[in-house]
């Protein structure tokens, strides 16, 4: 008798199915919003759920977002019951896994925002079938992993995050296949390698944002239509940029960004023609250590460790050119001369003794020029006058002028010119016009 019992329960443990639950949900429409399919509080914490999604007759929705929901595992049931998802919202949602090929029935799919989960890799089938996908935002995940044919199946993507992520390398074939990709965020990785050709088959891309990584030396090659490019805030020593499939006089990098960096040295083939240029807060000891296009028209390097101006020449079209936080630069006469474009020059914080108007030749350009935070005791402001006859913005605070000198000088500037005298400090006991200066009576350290 038990061994008659014993085998019915065999029997039945071997031939009975687990039955898969579902969880149903239903399509909220919000007034003046029928395109919108919104699903709140959906928690989905038994991987086995599946979910069953009840749609309002005569309904058409397009996107569909989740709302405070939880959900392990991706639903991949989503696009069989919604074929018409124009755009999905899965945000914040607890997500670690999207199994292969829970996009394929995503045939309409356009955006996807899967920023804030749990996601850790990427996979070779993960998009397959969500072929006119233009937008992926995976931001704020712990990818680590990407497959190299994870978008070989998205041709038409143009918009990829990735920010936030726990991303260490970039290798040549990842993003190959995206031949329309503008825009490509993968700041705040980890990423320490970039493969040099990484980029170079992607000949739509305008942007990419790299800043906040563990860069140590980076070597790229740059589409022709690239017009920004972030590597600031990494550990470079040195920067290097060449065409890709580029031909001469084609790209022209609007606005190249290396802040915050321990750049020696940076190489920009000319023919790239880069019209901003911004490498503050790095180690570069002269100008002679920048290479790159002479059509540069802004162009900030503050806060490095400049001793001379020598190779300024190169920049000839400079219009704004910061040099501040540069307190060893011994300045030339007529170092400034070659610079016929001059707009705007930032000289605060060089440890100036005296403002020589011999560094320059007559600048007809120049509107604004700041000289604040230096040692300054006299300035020939009648000379800047005549020698910037353009001059309508002056930045000369937290100098050493007493208040004698400096009220004569901005009557001067006040009642025969257009000059307007900036940073205002109106808390300073001693000013003139609220600028800081010193009394004859006392020293400038006891207004400190």
């Amino acid at each position: 008798m038990n061994r008659f019992i014993a085998i019915l329960i065999l029997f039945l443990v071997g031939t009975t199915k687990v039955q898969c639950q579902e969880l149903e949900v239903e399509c909220q429409e919000r007034k003046n919003d029928s395109d919108n399919c919104y699903l709140r509080h959906v928690h989905l914490e038994n991987n086995s759920t599946k979910l069953r999604f009840i749609i309002p007759i005569d309904s058409n929705f397009t996107n569909v977002v989740f709302d405070c929901s939880k959900i392990n595992i991706f639903p991949t049931e989503l696009f069989d019951q919604l074929p018409n998802v124009d755009t999905l919202e899965l945000n914040d949602a607890q997500i670690s896994v999207i199994p292969d090929f829970s996009f394929q029935n995503a045939t309409k799919l356009h955006q996807i925002h899967l920023q804030s989960n749990l996601l850790r890799k990427i996979n070779e089938n993960t998009f397959v079938g969500a072929t006119y996908l233009e937008f992926i935002d995976l931001s704020k995940n712990r990818i680590d992993q990407i497959s190299p044919k994870a978008f070989d199946s998205t041709p038409n993507v143009k918009i990829i995050v990735l920010s936030e992520n726990k991303l260490e390398s970039i290798d040549a074939a990842t993003f190959a296949p995206l031949k329309n990709l503008t825009e490509l965020s993968l700041y705040e990785n980890q990423i320490k390698l970039v493969a040099a050709s990484a980029f170079s088959n992607n000949g739509n891309l305008e942007e990419i944002l790299l800043h906040d990584n563990n860069l140590e030396s980076l070597e790229l090659e740059i589409s022709s239509k690239m017009k920004i490019l972030d590597v600031s805030r990494n550990k470079l020593k040195s920067l290097t940029l060449k065409p890709g499939n580029v031909t001469a006089n084609e790209a022209k990098i609007k606005i190249l960004r290396a802040i915050g960096n321990k750049l020696l040295t940076v190489n920009i083939s000319t023919s790239l023609d880069v019209r901003k240029l911004f490498v503050s807060q790095n180690q570069i000891g002269s100008l002679e250590n920048v290479s790159t296009s002479s059509n540069l028209s802004e162009f900030r390097i503050a806060n490095n460790l400049l001793q001379n101006l020598h190779g300024i020449e190169i920049f000839s079209d400079v219009e704004i050119f910061d040099l501040s936080g540069n307190r060893n630069i011994t300045f030339e006469k007529n170092i400034f001369g070659s610079l016929k474009q001059l707009f705007w020059l930032k000289l605060t914080d060089v440890s100036m003794n005296s403002f020589d108007l011999n560094w320059f030749a007559k600048h007809e350009e120049l509107a604004a020029l700041e000289i604040d935070e230096n040692n300054l005791k006299e300035l020939d402001y009648e000379g800047i006058t005549q020698s910037f006859p353009a001059l309508s913005r002056v930045h000369i605070n937290f100098n050493q002028f007493n208040c004698t000198f400096l009220e004569k000088m901005l009557n001067y500037w006040r009642n025969n010119t257009l000059i307007h005298v900036y940073d205002v400090n109106y808390f300073i006991e001693s000013n003139v016009y609220g600028v800081l200066c010193v009394k004859e009576e006392k020293e400038f350290s006891e207004l400190n």
